[in-house]
């Protein structure tokens, strides 16, 4: 997880809950996962930051049959995983199976569309890139849908 001050934890957590709807960003990476951040607390979300399942860095433990707790903590969960490859695919799966439900923004290709129309089909699909007036209404118009 990223936080302002860039400082790498080993696991995203939820610290004591402050009033605000909590927005899980499942990253590709380090910088993609920051600027969503910044674009979300500014909006007054509070956001946890996710590597997600390709990074290597820490075992993912949903591709371990397991139950995520970052997940299970949030309110809205924004995936820019890249759904070319199986690992990201499983843990979005995952993620939209949860219950209670959480909504699920989700960052797409055209490609995505075509190959991943099941998955993407319960989602809030955004274009890519993501850019921050499109991620900030997408999360406010999944979250008013639930």
């Amino acid at each position: 997880m990223w936080r302002r001050d860039r400082e790498r934890l080993c696991v995203p957590s939820w610290g004591p809950t402050r009033g605000k709807t909590r927005v899980l960003v499942e990253a590709r990476d380090g910088a993609d996962g920051w600027a969503c951040e910044q674009i979300l607390e500014r909006e007054g979300y509070e956001v946890a930051i996710c590597e997600g399942p390709e990074s290597g860095r820490i075992p993912c433990p949903v591709l371990e049959g397991n139950d995520c707790p970052a997940a299970r903590g949030a309110d809205l969960i924004v995936s820019l995983l890249n759904l070319s490859h199986a690992p990201s695919r499983t843990v979005v799966r995952a993620l939209g199976a949860m219950r209670p439900a959480r909504p699920i923004v989700i960052e797409v290709s055209d490609e995505d569309r075509i190959r991943n129309a099941d998955l993407i089909a319960r989602t809030t699909a955004l274009d890519a890139p993501v850019l921050g007036t499109q991620l900030s209404r997408a999360v406010d118009e999944a979250l008013a849908a639930r």
